[in-house]
């Protein structure tokens, strides 16, 4: 499986690398955190890589997917992990050019787009893993059937996604992340009743709402976390956003072993589905925290 996937990276690294580069503007508008700009010339102007804050995040990281395996380092994986959260903050607020500025977690519709992201994540690689579980050992099918069963979440996902943009494109970005996140919760919802004991035919028609609820809202998430920022924060953005999919995925599957135990039971796999509707609960209330509408300044200059 691994070796499947090396030809297409190989494919996607030789496209990137292809793709010309953008034309560079003569000033760069940058935004403190108070909301004031200045103009940095663009041309000549090269960004350091913050090696110390990336470094203080790959130990943050480290440690906390150590303390999320639990076992006896557990514990003083997850102090480590608190101090050295402290201490990338620090960092970060104190560098001219930090890889993840703090910062952007002060504007409202950032911190619900990132706080969205890691939370749908968490339900997408909780699913992947509650569920063939649940079709192979309780329900008796094959990997084949739990694979199509799976299906149906990837599927209404892709389905859904290019209508979510482009819908979000004339009525917000708001609009439908709450409409998405609302109908994904209400399938993990029916899904946390009647789990234990439903057909194999019914979970995947529940999943397909899980996974449409999912593509609706992805995309119109992921602008409203790039349009709030200004044009030169938003690699840092994008990369701050996804490091929070990350965590979302490491998190789900943890959440799914950490529900399920060493077996699986009927309760343990509704358990499992309550857990992530109350997820989902999170995710529609902070989902009014986005923008309604693409804001204009950052609209003009994209």
């Amino acid at each position: 499986m691994f070796l499947l996937a090396v030809p297409i990276s190989i494919v996607a690294a030789v496209a990137v690398g292809l793709r010309p580069s953008p034309p560079r503007s003569p000033a760069v508008a940058r935004e403190d955190g108070a909301g004031m700009t200045d103009d940095t010339p663009g041309p000549t102007a090269r960004r350091r890589i913050d090696a110390t804050g990336l470094a203080i995040l790959a130990g943050l990281l480290i440690a906390l997917l150590v303390a999320l395996r639990g076992g006896p380092a557990a514990p003083m994986a997850a102090i480590a992990a608190a101090i050295l959260l402290g201490v990338f903050v620090r960092q970060e607020l104190r560098s001219e050019q930090p890889a993840v500025d703090p910062r952007l977690f002060v504007m409202r519709p950032f911190a619900a787009a990132v706080l969205g992201v890691l939370g749908a994540t968490i339900v997408l690689h909780a699913t992947l893993v509650i569920v063939p579980l649940l079709v192979q050992d309780l329900d008796h099918g094959s990997p084949e059937t739990s694979g199509l069963v799976l299906l149906g979440i990837s599927a209404l996902g892709a389905v859904a996604a290019p209508f979510g943009g482009r819908f979000s494109d004339r009525v917000g970005r708001r609009l439908p992340v709450v409409l998405g996140t609302a109908a994904m919760t209400a399938g993990l919802a029916i899904l946390w009743l009647v789990a234990g004991s439903t057909t194999t035919l019914a979970l995947g028609i529940l999943l397909s709402i899980v996974g449409f609820g999912m593509g609706l809202a992805g995309s119109p998430r992921q602008l409203a976390a790039l349009e709030t920022v200004t044009p030169d924060r938003v690699g840092m953005a994008a990369g701050t956003y996804y490091t929070g999919r990350y965590l979302g995925g490491v998190l789900g599957a943890s959440l799914a072993g950490l529900v399920l135990g060493r077996a699986v039971t009927a309760d343990g796999v509704s358990l499992g589905f309550g857990v992530l509707t109350a997820v989902g609960v999170v995710l529609v209330v902070s989902s009014f925290g986005l923008a309604g509408r693409r804001p204009v300044a950052n609209a003009a200059g994209a």
